[in-house]
């Protein structure tokens, strides 16, 4: 595999610094204009495998508001908070996950001038207590799936403890939920065919072999625990390895601290575990770790976020720019004259929030032809004065703004224990 998608330091904080210099909140600067972006070249799980070398908000499309939410709701609300406060127009809030999201829509809420029910509000992870929750009571607009991999992981590893050579790259699908589709389940959207990616479905191909020794550890290093979508990632790979009961699974918390997180892979290399399993805070810091435990002979898989080599067993990880690429063309679906939008990321030195970013700005870029007519189109423009309604009106105004987040994790409180 070549480095595509393995974000350097010094790629990140450009990409962070593209975003703030062209979408800025407006004490960072001038609020709006056109938002260009140095693209990393990632080509992530299940996602666009050629993203050309820069990328900007369309004309009609401006970026009114951005900031980095690190994943957390309460930071999102605040954001959010500012963002009305100095925005009379948003007509989209792209965040990086539900909570953000949601944090987002409380603020819009507790202003009190009604623009919760004006926005539209997008957000990712679609677990069933949050946002397919929220876009059932009509809180979110939209939700995307965004399985945790930590099935996939416990079947890779015991391909792997069994002898047998497993994918090095292997991409997770996503749903579509909105309110239309949330009781059938959403909408399958499968990962993009790229060269040198695999689907979930070679991890089934064949019997899992027996494994022979009495008993294999497994150092599991969650990046943090305070988000939802982490602890569900735990829970699915305890449930998992509990079908193995020659598995034995260390659960490790680095309480979002990248330091905290290299301790526990030389902990575990230190320990002499069979196979680690880490899904990063961030690519860099954890790159070097990895690569010391590859050296000792321990097999590592990689989960959900990248580190910045190749040099890993395996890796397992979402669509994430796919995600934004479809939340990108459903507001453009929505909004098809143009709109303005606020974007609160996660954690921009995270490969997810810098591939969601990008994905989204593929999808405001696409064209035409290739949008769909999954949503109804509406165009943003200045309140008139309300007709006297009739007994023949039939139909109500869609609303005029919408609302996205993109955010993932916020640092966990406590460690978990094995």
């Amino acid at each position: 595999m070549s480095t595509r998608g393995m974000i350097t330091v010094a790629m990140a904080f450009a990409m962070v610094a593209a975003v703030l210099a062209g979408c800025s909140a407006p004490e960072r600067g001038d609020a709006g204009g056109t938002q260009t972006v140095v693209s990393t070249g990632a080509g992530p799980a299940g996602t666009d495998a050629g993203a050309p070398e820069a990328l900007a908000y369309p004309e009609g499309y401006e970026c009114v508001f951005n900031a980095d939410c690190g994943w957390q709701q309460e930071a999102a609300t605040k954001e959010m908070n500012s963002a009305l406060s100095t925005q009379p127009e948003i007509h989209v809030v792209f965040g990086h996950n539900d909570p953000s999201a949601y944090g987002a829509y409380l603020a819009a809420q507790q202003e009190g001038e009604g623009r919760e029910e004006q926005i539209k509000f997008i957000g990712i992870d679609g677990l069933a207590h949050e946002g397919i929750n929220y876009v059932r009571q009509g809180s979110l607009d939209v939700t995307f799936y965004y399985p945790s991999g930590g099935p996939e992981a416990i079947k890779a590893a015991v391909r792997i403890l069994g002898g047998e050579k497993v994918a090095q790259n292997i991409a997770l699908g996503t749903k579509l939920i909105t309110a239309e589709n949330v009781d059938s389940g959403g909408e399958e959207m499968p990962p993009d065919e790229m060269p040198g990616w695999e689907t979930a479905d070679v991890l089934d191909e064949g019997d899992l072999p027996q494994l022979s020794g009495d008993q294999y550890l497994i150092g599991m290093s969650q990046c943090n625990l305070a988000e939802p979508w982490r602890k569900q990632m735990d829970a699915d790979i305890a449930a998992a390895a509990a079908d193995h009961p020659e598995l034995k699974v260390l659960f490790k918390d680095a309480q979002g601290k990248a330091e905290t997180q290299q301790a526990h892979v030389r902990e575990f290399i230190d320990q002499g575990v069979d196979l680690i399993i880490i899904s990063p805070l961030e690519a860099q810091p954890l790159t070097e770790p990895v690569e010391e435990a590859m050296k000792e002979g321990i097999p590592v898989i990689v989960l959900d976020r990248k580190i910045a080599s190749d040099n890993y067993t395996c890796y397992i990880g979402g669509a994430n720019v796919k995600m934004g690429r479809e939340a990108g063309k459903w507001v453009r679906r929505q909004f098809p004259e143009g709109c303005k939008i606020v974007e609160l990321t996660g954690l921009m030195t995270s490969t997810p929030a810098q591939e969601r970013h990008e994905g989204f700005l593929l999808g405001l870029n696409t064209p035409d032809s290739e949008l769909g007519t999954e949503a109804p189109a509406v165009e943003p423009a200045e309140p008139e004065a309300p007709a006297e309604p009739t007994e023949d009106d039939a139909a109500v105004e869609p609303d005029a703004n919408a609302a996205a987040t993109l955010t993932e994790e916020a640092p966990a409180e406590e460690a978990a224990t094995e």
